[in-house]
């Protein structure tokens, strides 16, 4: 029996009982179809971060309070907090330095324009006049933050195109007043559209004074982050060597005592949001091999099934001149080919619901050709490891006694 023959055969096995085929089938199709989906997430992810990264430029690093990444454990809370004074003094005694930003933040607001409000998930910017040339963002209408704007803690803000067309509509909404917690805050500018990602919208934000911050959340420290940009990125290891010298000084660090706050670049960046990707794909990798072994088993106990089934077919062949190898491949075709459709099924279903989380949640997605070249390796190893018993089996069959049962 030939090539072609085996695959027809196989056709054939699957027409003759195609609830038990898929029923086999189902577990591999998870399997591979997790894994595809996974790698088009992934992909995508890492896309979109590289992107990002790469929009704002190789010449910024971060200073704040806590490492970059996912924290577990160590004593960061007790770190004293970063400063505006930090920041300035950074921008004044460091000359490589191009921009600096401080930034705060406050999540779930609710802002209101006479009769019209948001829903309670506006997410507010408190920034230093730096911010927006040194975060790629575009005012629409209007003007930015200045400085004096912040050291005389206005209470000016700029607003995300989600909120203009929320509360605004047609309107202009320059000069216009919005309160936020019972603070009257005078727009003085837009910000042009930015999109969504994971299926939040990054225009639902806006933007105010850092030092205006105090006056919504009612703390009289809060929390801050540094963003610094250098002129020339041939000293750019350079200038984060000055930067931690101020720090270090400004917080009163003694010679060999720790850094008790943390400087970040953009690699640092990458580093934690490939750690974080990697540690979701491996656990996605082992959970989908659970489903695959599931699979495995259950085209291992269909092919014992087949084998039973065709004892006769298989003792004439052999009568007929089959060698134990000829009916070895037969079997492991038909067996590779099973696993084959169900993996290439699963590569299908995972590109379709990676389009579906794109459109639905404006995710960034990675297809490669490797995620189908997987689908498919996976799944011919699957049909070898699993098949091979029950070919060596159905080889061992003796034609004489085959026979006979077919004369009984």
């Amino acid at each position: 029996m030939n090539f072609s023959e085996s695959i027809n055969n196989a056709i054939l096995e699957i027409k003759n009982n195609k609830f038990r085929f898929s029923l086999t089938m189902l577990g591999i199709l998870i399997g591979v179809g997790s894994i595809v989906l996974m790698m088009s997430i992934t992909k995508g992810f890492d896309n979109y971060i590289k992107g990002e990264l790469s929009n704002l430029g190789s010449n910024i690093f971060y200073i704040q309070k806590y490492p970059s990444g996912i924290v577990i454990g160590g004593n960061f809370r007790r770190r004293k907090d970063l400063t505006l004074d930090d920041a300035y003094a950074i921008e004044k005694y460091c000359p490589n330095v191009k921009f600096v930003a401080a930034t705060a933040f406050d999540f779930g607001k609710r802002i209101f324009f006479k009769d019209k409000k948001t829903n309670p998930d506006v997410r507010i910017y408190a920034i230093t006049e730096n911010y927006f040339p040194l975060m790629n963002y575009n005012i629409d209408k209007g003007r930015a933050l200045t400085y004096y704007d912040i050291i005389y803690k206005k209470n000016y803000c700029l607003i995300g195109k989600s909120l203009e067309e929320k509360l605004f509509g047609n309107i202009n909404p320059i000069n216009k007043k919005v309160k936020i917690s019972n603070q009257l805050f005078k727009i003085i500018g837009t910000i042009k559209k930015r999109g969504s990602f994971l299926g939040q919208d990054l225009d639902n934000v806006i933007f105010i004074p850092i030092t205006s911050l105090y006056k919504i959340t009612h703390k009289i420290k809060n929390d801050i982050n540094i963003a610094v940009s250098v002129s020339d990125l041939s000293k750019y290891e350079e200038t984060i060597k000055e930067v931690e010298k101020i720090m270090r000084k400004r917080r009163k660090l003694q010679p060999g005592e720790k850094n008790d706050f943390e400087i970040v670049t953009q690699e640092d960046i990458k580093k934690s949001s490939n750690n974080i990707i990697n540690a979701i794909f491996i656990a996605t990798v082992g959970i989908a091999s659970l489903s695959l072994l599931v699979g495995g088993i259950g085209i291992m106990n269909i092919m014992l099934v087949v084998v039973r089934e065709r004892r006769k077919e298989i003792g004439i062949r052999k009568a007929i001149g089959a060698t134990n190898s000829d009916i070895v491949k037969q079997f492991l075709t038909e067996s590779i080919f099973i696993c084959m459709i169900g993996g290439m099924l699963g590569f299908i279903i995972g590109i379709i619901i990676a389009y579906l989380i794109k459109i639905l949640l404006n995710f960034p997605i990675g297809i490669s050709y490797i995620s189908g070249i997987s689908a498919l390796l996976f799944s011919s190893i699957i049909g070898i490891f699993f098949g091979l018993y029950p070919a060596i089996k159905a080889s061992k069959i003796n034609p004489i006694e085959a026979i006979h049962d077919l004369s009984i």
